[in-house]
C-alpha cells in the first residue's frame, strides 16, 4: 500500500501551518478524524505534555482521488518562555 506524501508550509500567519496531505496510490483513500501532533527537536527533546485538548466538534470523512491532494491548516502556540518546547 502506498503511504501518502505529506508536507508542511507556513501559512504567513503566526502559529499556523498548512499540511498538505497527497494520495500517490491507484485508488481512492479516505481519511476520518483530527490529525495529531508532536513536535521533537533534536536528540528527541520537545513537548512532553498532554496532548491538546479537543473540541466537541464532529470529525468528517475525507474522501481523495488518486493522484489528488487535500490540505489543513494546523495551529499552534509558540513557547515564549525560553525553554526550547
Amino acid at each position: 500500500m502506498p503511504k501518502p506524501r505529506l508536507s508542511g508550509t507556513r501559512s504567513g500567519i503566526e502559529g499556523e501551518i498548512v499540511v498538505n496531505l497527497k494520495n500517490t496510490g491507484s485508488t481512492k483513500c479516505s481519511m476520518h478524524g483530527f490529525p495529531g501532533v508532536q513536535l521533537e527537536g533534536p536528540g528527541g527533546l520537545g513537548d512532553t505534555r498532554p496532548d491538546a485538548a479537543r473540541s466537541d466538534a464532529s470529525a468528517s470523512t475525507v474522501t481523495i482521488g488518486a493522484g489528488e491532494e487535500t490540505r489543513f491548516l494546523l495551529h499552534f502556540s509558540q513557547d515564549t518562555s525560553g525553554s526550547g518546547k
